[in-house]
């Protein structure tokens, strides 16, 4: 029901809200014709999933459904009416931030009749597109992408003008999707960048989630959680950070939180960090028992050129070492570090050490 709703038209909005349970509560609904009709009071009409009607809830949630839809009303503003193709410069024009852009994509038209139709790429340079205002399931972005570099375009060369960039109208790819469209590829590619982008405000609002929740509770007040928040929020999540020396951007940082591996750039910038410390400050961080944990993971970074890993398995009490690159050199650099884990500690004084190939 949400997603039909929200298929229905670019201007619906609706947002799921949870009990402290992990319940579904309140799920919000405001349509577009309903703004129309009363733009200086925009309503939001909510199902209580709990049946236990609560009114300031409600009220709340109300305003909370309002503010995050206006987030994105400059750019929707800027942006309607406009091809995909023209949507993704303009957005690479003017850089929003992540809750701005985040909010605008999450109103941003998907469509879904092309699932489970076949698609058909041909070479067409006479092709005219239509304007194309919405965005397909990013299943069928990816099907048509992936059949299309499996075929027209498997030994594709790009030729380069005078200028050393690629030369438009050389090729122009076309999909046709069965009773539905025709898309050039330009445009699919439009949609699976414009569905990257969404997924990485998502990873933005979860690190901002977990500093909120995990490292704020650590510092005392005031703590820099709150400056750092809105760092991440209210910039491109492609801005360039500067003074690590080499490229950084925020969307590097969004790895930061739970459940989630980092990505060599921020495990590089948290380097950087450490090593602006040299050893004129001692950092102490809160202890945690490794017993407390059936798996320690510890990366291997090998001359700033490729990871391996030690990995110590509580269950059946060993530490595993993995070079991907099976270096006879960095082997026995991992078993030094793992006979010094087992010698560090009298718990782990039964440990054996274990190679591994994957």
């Amino acid at each position: 029901m949400v997603v039909n709703f929200n298929l229905e038209s670019p201007l619906n909005v609706s947002s799921v809200h949870e009990n402290a349970h992990g319940e579904t509560g309140v799920i919000s609904f405001s349509s577009g014709h309903m703004r129309a009709m009363l733009d200086r009071f925009p309503e939001v009409i909510q199902m209580d999933c709990t049946h236990q009607t609560n009114q300031y809830n409600y009220q709340l949630l109300t305003m909370e459904a309002v503010k995050e839809y206006n987030n994105g009303t400059n750019l929707r503003t800027l942006l309607r009416e406009k091809d995909v193709c023209e949507v993704v410069a303009t957005l690479h024009d003017v850089k929003p931030g992540v809750r701005e852009v985040g909010s605008f994509l999450a109103t941003l038209q998907v469509k879904s009749q092309g699932q489970g139709k076949t698609i058909e790429w041909r070479v067409d340079a006479e092709f005219v597109p239509d304007t194309v205002r919405f965005r397909l399931l990013e299943s069928v972005v990816d099907s048509a992408l992936e059949q299309l570099r499996g075929g027209l375009a498997k030994n594709e060369q790009i030729e380069l003008d005078s200028d050393d960039k690629a030369a438009a109208g050389a090729y122009r790819y076309v999909a046709a999707i069965a009773k539905f469209g025709q898309f050039t590829r330009d445009q699919v590619e439009a949609m699976k960048w414009l569905w990257n982008l969404q997924a990485t405000c998502r990873d933005a609002v979860i690190c901002c989630s977990w500093l909120h929740r995990e490292v704020r509770a650590a510092h005392a007040p005031p703590s820099p959680c709150a400056g750092a928040f809105t760092e991440l929020l209210e910039n491109w999540p492609y801005n360039e950070l500067r003074g690590f020396g080499f490229d950084l951007t925020y969307s590097d940082l969004y790895c930061f939180r739970d459940s989630a591996w980092l990505n060599d750039d921020a495990i590089k910038a948290f380097a950087v960090v450490l090593a602006n410390y040299k050893n004129n400050v001692a950092i102490t961080a809160q202890g945690h028992g490794a017993s407390t944990h059936a798996f320690v993971l510890l990366p291997v970074n090998f001359g700033g050129t490729h990871w391996g890993c030690l990995v110590v398995d509580q269950h059946i009490k060993q530490v595993k070492t993995y070079d991907s690159k099976n270096g006879k050199r960095n082997k026995q650099r991992l078993k030094k570090i793992a006979s010094e884990i087992i010698a560090a500690d009298s718990t782990t004084a039964s440990y054996t050490t274990v190679e591994v190939a994957e």
